[in-house]
């Protein structure tokens, strides 16, 4: 399977829902990152609640920075027609 995440273990789904509350211990306790995989694909991560805490940290940096560059509102609308028709907005 090629995935650009970077994992511990992946897990089947079915394994998965089979054996939830020892790998939800494990990834817990052993700060683990571990994919679940439908029809060869990654489809979620399990990550424990230090490593959300940080995601959550870099998440808000990255829309402050963003809000930052991106400057005040200037009050001007855009109706999805505009957007769907490419008009410039």
């Amino acid at each position: 399977m090629d995935t650009d995440l970077d994992l511990d273990e992946t897990v089947t789904e079915s394994a998965f829902v089979a054996g939830a509350a020892g790998l939800l211990t494990r990834v817990s306790a052993e700060h683990l990152r571990v994919g679940v995989v439908r029809d060869g694909e990654v489809i979620a991560v399990l990550i424990d609640a230090g490593d959300a805490r940080i995601l959550e940290r870099l998440e808000l940096a990255a829309e402050e920075k963003w809000a930052a560059e991106r400057g005040p509102d200037d009050g001007q609308r855009f109706s999805l027609d505009d957007l769907a028709t490419g008009r410039d907005v």
